[in-house]
Order: C-alpha cells, then structure tokens, then sequence
C-alpha cells in the first residue's frame, strides 16, 4: 500500500495523492444496529478509517458503511496504542459475516480480517457491495435474542469467525467483561472504496442542476439546486462546513461571482451565496486545504484575468481571495495535488493556446511561480491528476480541443519529466477523468468528446494507453466524472452534454460501457461533477430507523 501525506478537513481526511483517501470519524460514529452506519466518502480508493472509542461513557463500537470491491483483496487491520481492538462485518441488512479479536503475536491492539474465515467454516466473502464494518473494544461480542453470540471468536481470538449457523436474530452487543479503555485506532484498508453511490452535480449555462442517483443502476429524477441563474463551467464538491455532507462551489463565467451551495446531506441543497465579490470569468474551480488549518480552500480557473485563491473559514464560506502568482489568466480548468511530496497543496492549470502551468503551494494559503509544464500550446479544456505510471508520483492528463490528448508524467518536485500523446487521433476532447475502469488497479483515462463518440483509453501502467470508443453516441459532450452509478463495485461514467440529454455509462469492469439517459432533460450542460450527496444508508437502512422496526437487522446468513 502506498503513503501518502493526509490534509484535515473538518472531519474528512483528504490524502494529498490523488486516489489513496482517509476518513475520520464525523463525530461519534454510532453502534450497529443501534443507529446508522456512518458512510464514508472519498475519491475512489478508501485506505484509512480513523477513529476513538471510550469505554468509560459507553462509547464501546463504531460502525462504517465501507465498499468491497475486491473481496478476495480485502484486508482491514487496525492500529492501537493501548485499546485492545475487535473488527466485526455484516451484510447491510444486519446479517453477520466475518469477525476476528486480534492478529498473531499482536496483544493487545490490532486485529486483522480478510475475505476468507480461517475458523474450519469455510466461508469466503466474494460478492462486492456495500458492507457494514463495526470497530469495537475488546471485549465485546454481538449475541442474538437467546444471548447467544453471533460469531465464536472466544474460542479462537486468533482466528477470523464466520457467523456462527446456529444463531438467531442479531439482539445487543453484550460487553463480556469490564472495560474501561480509551484510545484512537486507525483502521487499514485493501480492496475497498467508500461507500454509497454518486449523483450527479451539473453545471449548464442557465441554472445549476441536481439529479440523483436511484441506487440501483438509474436516477431518480433531476432538479435545480436552488433558484439562481448564471452561467456556470464547472463545480467541486467538499464538506466545507464540517457537518459530513458535501457543499458545492460553483465557477462562474460572464463576469459573475463564484457561488458556494451547501449540502443538506439528503440529496440536495440548502442555500446559495458569493464566494466573494470577485466577478472574473471563471471557467474551473478544486478544492484543497492550501492553508494547513484544516478547512477546505478553492481555487479559480480564470480566463482573461489571473486565476484566484479564497481561502474557507470552516463554516461555508470564504474569508478572502487572491491571485494565484504569475498565473496567465488563460485557464480552463484546475486541479489540486501534492506534486513535489512536500505535504502541500499545489495547483496545476489547463491554459487556452498556451504552455499547462505547475504552481507549487507554500502551506500558507499561497503560491510560488507558476512554471510551464511543457512547451505544449494546446488548447487545453480541462485536465485530472493520478498515479498513471505506478511510481508513486503524481502525474497529469490534459484534454485537449485541437490536438491530441497529452499526458505529462511527474517527477516527484514539481515537474514534469515529459509529456507524450494519448493513444492516437485528434477527436476535441472537452474533459477528461481518471480512474481503474478495468479492475488492473491501473489508471485509465475516459473522455467526453466533441462531434465523436466518448473515449475510454485503457492505462498499462507506464504512462501508456489504449483507446476505444464508448457506444456511439456523437452529440457534443463537454465534460465527465467517475463514480458509482450501481452496486456491481465497478466504476461508472457520467457525462454532461450541450445538446440533449445528459448521459450515464455503466461500466462493466472490463472497460466496457453500456449507456443511457440520465433524464429526458436537456441541461445544456457546461460541466459534470459526481459525489455522494445522499448520506443515509439504502432503503432498508433508512426505512428501519424512520419505523423503529429493526427486523431488517435480523437475517443471517445461510
């Protein structure tokens, strides 16, 4: 598992290279199934959880909604300083999987579970899903209605349990001696993502557009995400006022003020107001702790004027902007990462007919100059940052409108060591996301494409890549995101279009898409952004805690 360098962000931990994610417990996260598994979202990979427990004031387990995606990968370890830690797994609707009380040779403290019970069951989690992970102080064990426990690790805390076959409604957790611990733990992870699946954030050039996700392959439905009217390019989602939901923050052309929208965590939103009294023409915005103080910054693409930096306040707003060095004013898109390992934030700018920039941030709120990044002159519309050639740098992929894509490779401090063509052809390319759309834990490359169809260009983990079309659609799409669209554990496409509906590909996990329509609405869509909006639990889930009827938490597994 790589390292990375984690940033805070009122509750949620952002790693600094893009794709390896922490998060930290929002709050107290509750009991399972005493209230609500607390979901976790980050960008694709989820590696960390962080948490506390204190015995003394009850406070005995936490709960995380996490996503296996590849069960035979899967690993949670967790880490201690004094707590003496137990793991436990259910299915989503309570029913108990795997549970395990400590690794070999590691009392007290870490215990350890993978896919595979290792107690003579034979039982071996395989189906990817949403799962329930609960992490608890030893000791302390789940019992059904009978106050029989759920999984027999008493007899084997070395082992990892299958659910024991003879137990009957999952009843309490049942603490099974005295305790009266307290510490935080970190829990490791492999083979999961976060949980939950990903609406749809749209930005169009008349009123910014929400539509969300039905769960299972489809969404629901699409609505305004308030009454403002303006122009938008592009959004950036971030939980920008610490209560676990993400905000959006819009960028905004025609000489109008950037807008920040923050989330309700059910699907929607709740207010709208400026950024800041700027009025630039604004074509990309990211988001990133740039200050070190633990709330989230944004930072503006500007075409015409230099591109700017406002600085959150932790509450939803911004306390104040500047300009980003010696940036252009040529900008189309941004994007943030830490590209010389120096654990802070830096910028990396798509400009218009003119050299893509590398602007290295100071941990302070502010920029050193910003260098060229080649001597590419392309029109470039926008742009993504990943670990593309598997050395642990980050590296960069730019879309362009009147060449050939391009993707430069990091050099570890803050350039580039060379930048090379995207598979081949010339199609205008208007976005571009990075993601494993294949399952070989290599980025590859998807792009909304202009007057062609979409392209999905497979990464072999050098810097190289191969490319296909995405069905054959040809209508104008200016922009794209990755996210779960479904529960299959493979990623999605999302794709917003200038003409016609905005479109949604199902991925297959081979790279192969199949596609559809998100709604019979025509957004005129400028750009796309994907995030978990929705913050409660599935139908079962949610229904349960709104009746009280914790039947749903009853099955076990057969």
């Amino acid at each position: 598992m790589r390292t990375s360098l984690k940033i805070t962000t009122c509750g949620l931990f952002v790693a600094s290279l893009v794709g390896a994610q922490v998060w930290i417990e929002n709050g107290d996260a509750p009991s399972f199934p005493d209230g609500e598994a607390q979901r976790t979202f980050t960008p694709w990979i989820l590696e960390e959880i962080g948490g506390s427990l204190d015995q003394a004031v009850d406070d005995r387990r936490d709960a995380y909604c996490i996503r296996i995606v590849e069960p035979a990968a899967f690993v949670a370890t967790t880490q201690a300083i004094t707590l003496d830690t137990r793991l436990f797994l259910f299915s989503p609707d309570g029913a108990p999987l795997l549970a395990n009380d400590e690794a070999s040779g590691s009392e007290p403290g870490p215990s350890i579970l993978r896919s595979t019970a290792t107690d003579g069951s034979g039982f071996t989690l395989d189906t990817p899903g949403e799962y329930v992970l609960v992490v608890t102080g030893q000791p302390d064990e789940p019992r059904d209605k009978t106050d029989r426990a759920l999984f027999g690790i008493s007899g084997d805390p070395l082992a990892i349990h299958a659910a024991n076959p003879l137990a009957e409604s999952f009843m309490d957790w049942v603490p099974v001696g005295p305790g009266d611990q307290s510490d935080s733990y970190t829990v490791i992870l492999e083979g999961v993502e976060p949980c939950g699946v990903f609406d749809m954030v749209i930005s169009t050039v008349e009123r910014n557009r929400v539509c969300r996700s039905d769960g299972s392959g489809g969404f629901s439905g699409c609505s305004d995400v308030s009454e403002d009217e303006g122009f938008s390019y592009k959004a950036a989602l971030g939980d920008l006022d610490g209560d676990g939901s993400l905000d959006a923050v819009f960028a905004m052309n025609l000489s109008e003020p950037n807008r920040v929208c923050n989330g309700n965590g059910a699907g929607g939103f709740v207010g709208c107001s400026q950024v800041s009294s700027d009025a630039f023409d604004s074509t990309g915005v990211a988001l990133g702790d740039l200050n070190e103080d633990g709330h989230l910054d944004a930072v503006f693409a500007n075409e015409g004027d230099p591109s700017r930096l406002c600085l959150g306040d932790g509450s939803g707003g911004f306390v104040s902007c500047a300009t980003v060095s010696n940036s252009t004013g040529l900008a189309n898109a941004v994007a943030l990462g830490d590209l010389n390992g120096d654990g802070y934030q830096d910028a990396v700018l798509a400009n218009a007919n003119a050299p893509n920039q590398a602007c290295l941030g100071d941990g302070a709120g502010g920029f050193s100059e910003c260098l060229d990044i080649s001597a590419d002159t392309y029109d470039t519309f926008r742009l993504a940052l990943g670990q593309i050639d598997d050395d642990g740098l980050l590296d960069a992929i730019f879309a362009n409108t009147n060449g050939a894509d391009r993707v430069c490779l990091g050099d570890g401090s803050g350039g580039f060591s060379g930048c090379g063509d995207v598979g081949v052809g010339t199609t205008p390319s208007y976005g571009v996301a990075l993601g494993d759309v294949d399952g070989d834990r290599d980025q590859d490359a998807v792009f909304a494409v202009v007057g062609s169809a979409n392209r999905v260009c497979l990464g072999d983990g050098s810097g190289g890549f191969s490319c296909a079309a995405i069905g054959a659609d040809t209508e104008s799409a200016f922009d794209v995101a990755l996210g779960h669209v479904d529960q299959d554990g493979h990623l999605d496409a999302l794709f917003g279009r200038t003409h016609g509906p905005e479109r949604f590909c199902l991925g297959d996990g081979t790279g192969a898409f199949s596609c559809a329509d998100v709604s019979a609405d025509s957004m005129l869509a400028a750009g796309v952004t994907a995030g978990t909006l929705d913050l409660r639990l599935g139908k079962i889930f949610y229904d349960s805690f709104e009746t009280g009827d914790t039947s749903a938490w009853s099955r076990v597994r057969e």
